[in-house]
């Protein structure tokens, strides 16, 4: 085995480069211990697994403990290899929920309707679409000649299967809501699929093009069954399923049925976990993998980096700390509105994120078209905010407890809002989790029924949460802010709020739903039913020998016209 051995300027690049993030994060009695940033490097490369004067890296390794293998030429034709920051829990459609699942389930799979990188909807496994009663059915016409990687035909009867499998609670599946106001589906011709809703659902092309919109193949989910069916996913889109180990790491290979196979160039994309950010970016220099995320606190030492290359751009997604709407002292919009003018938006993206985010003002961020630009927002001015505590009856301030993942995202967003509140008399005691079960902790206070207990005991006062929310503003303020949605976890309730979202959803024209989406965004944003934090911003290293790789408003991993080339560095 060979591997590179770094005489500690890199290491010593990418521990430096945490210092003021790690710095920050200790307790005074933590910090003591670190004087200097020699001392630092110290303390970093022993968390990080590594020695200070040389280090190896094992294949696909998490701790780095041994030597990469040498990557030979022919695999460095065939192969480009992405790492992951956490594994996969579902390829299939019907019960994928988490953000990273669908970014590779896209490549897997092919939806009837698609956003380009311009967030223009457009065409997919559907070449049209219409509806000609206000919504309340909808006909798509299918792309001819497609076919599943198992070469049968995906058609108007394989969408029927696809859509009602997801509908039938037998499946039990996890996107079920997603089709609660499908009446039926029928397949008119082989090419030709009408959906009848049980109320005007103007949005439904939009939904459609979420990962669970995927189509499956009929005739593997029968073979073998909806519990197996993930560990040999079957759809029409440009890659297939050659291998998988446990959502830890999952070979794709080119689907030769794909019905613009020739746009795609790379034979094999493979996924490896690789869950530690230091882990990644010395993996990605080194030359044994070829794309990741990186996190904030890295991205200067990267693009140092001649092995590196740093795309960034605006992520559709949304930062926020969510208050418990409900609840004293949160149930009060004057506290409420005070936490948000509190809050120095831009000294937290500049000093929390480096200035790789940008300020959240409302619901949505300010890249989408459907922003609005001209709603009153609440800016930050701290002496107005302490009038608004005293005059809600907390002269003296008070005292929460606010959730928090334990991520450096979480943690940087919860220390740097707790500090901020401090000012104001918001005293904040932060409780942190472990990120695969934080969502667990909230079920006993508000249930997948809808049953809401936002003052039973251990219940949050304020949680840190985000949302990827797609390119459409029905995919971010329908499920956060409607009362009855149990992605809405701040126990948030406005029934003018929840009249606009039903009107929307009955508004085919666009410009008047666009108009809609405005009074929703302006009203959202005196409410303040969380406090406005940061919307995200995508950071990928990439070695410079894949070409093309374009960055997704959404997140996904798209490889269509993305080529390689060989790698002259050290391996």
């Amino acid at each position: 085995m060979t591997g590179t051995i770094y005489t500690g300027k890199f290491l010593f690049d990418v521990a430096s480069t945490l210092w003021g993030v790690t710095v920050d994060r200790m307790s005074k009695r933590d910090s003591r211990l670190i004087t200097d940033r020699r001392g630092f490097l110290k303390v970093a490369a022993g968390a990080m697994g590594m020695r200070v004067l040389g280090v190896c890296l094992p294949p696909g390794a998490v701790v780095l403990s041994g030597c990469t293998e040498k990557r030979s030429p022919e695999e460095l034709v065939k192969r480009m290899v992405v790492a992951m920051d956490e594994r996969v829990q579902t390829l299939d459609p019907a019960f994928q929920t988490m953000a990273l699942d669908s970014y590779i389930i896209c490549n897997i799979y092919d939806t009837l309707t698609w956003y380009n990188r311009e967030l223009e909807l457009i065409p997919r496994l559907a070449l049209s679409w219409e509806s000609h009663d206000d919504a309340y059915s909808w006909i798509f016409k299918l792309r001819p000649g497609v076919k599943f990687s198992d070469g049968t035909p995906c058609d108007a009867e394989a969408v029927k299967f696809h859509f009602d499998r997801i509908k039938n609670p037998a499946t039990a599946s996890q996107r079920r809501s997603k089709v609660l106001k499908m009446k039926s589906v029928e397949a008119i011709d082989p090419l030709t699929v009408r959906f009848e809703m049980t109320e005007p659902y103007s949005v439904w092309p939009v939904v459609l093009r979420d990962s669970f919109g995927g189509i499956v193949s009929p005739t593997a989910v029968k073979k073998y069954g909806n519990e197996a069916f993930t560990l040999n996913p079957t759809g029409s889109g440009p890659y297939m399923v050659a291998e998988q180990q446990q959502g830890e790491r999952i070979l794709l290979k080119r689907n030769p049925y794909y019905w613009r196979a020739d746009e795609f160039s790379i034979p094999e994309v493979e996924f490896l976990v690789v869950r530690e950010p230091t882990t990644r970016l010395i993996l990605l220099e080194q030359g044994a993998i070829d794309l990741c995320s990186v996190t904030f606190a890295h991205t200067e030492v990267a693009e140092k980096s001649a092995q590196v290359e740093i795309i960034k751009a605006p992520k559709l997604a949304v930062r926020y700390v969510g208050f418990n709407n409900m609840k004293p002292p949160f149930n009060d919009v004057r506290v409420r509105r005070a936490a948000n003018m509190a809050i120095n938006r831009n000294a937290l993206v500049k000093y929390g994120f480096r200035d790789n985010a940008d300020p959240l003002v409302g619901p949505l961020p300010t890249v989408m078209p459907n922003f609005n630009k001209n709603m009153e927002t609440l800016g930050y001015d701290p002496d107005a905010a302490k009038a608004l505590l005293v005059e809600a009856g907390y002269p003296d301030g008070m005292n929460v407890v606010l959730w928090t993942k334990d991520d450096v995202d979480d943690t940087n967003l919860g220390v740097v809002v707790a500090d901020q509140l401090r000012d104001i008399g918001i005293r904040v005691e932060i409780l942190r989790f472990d990120r695969n079960v934080y969502w667990e902790k909230f079920d006993p206070y508000q249930t997948l029924d809808l049953q809401w207990f936002p003052e039973k005991d251990g219940v949050f006062d304020l949680f840190a949460a985000g949302w990827v929310g797609g390119e459409h503003p029905h995919g971010f303020l329908d499920p956060l802010f409607r009362s009855t949605s149990t992605s809405n976890s701040s126990f948030y309730k406005n029934e003018d709020v929840n009249r606009l979202l039903q009107e929307s959803l009955a508004t085919v024209d666009e410009t008047k739903r666009n108009q809609i989406y405005d009074q929703l965004q302006a009203i959202i944003v005196q409410d303040c039913p969380w406090i406005f934090a940061y919307s995200s911003r995508m950071l990928w290293g990439i070695n410079p020998r894949i070409n093309n790789m374009h960055v997704h408003p959404a997140g996904e991993y798209e490889f269509h016209g993305v080529t390689m080339g060989g790698f002259e560095g050290r391996l």
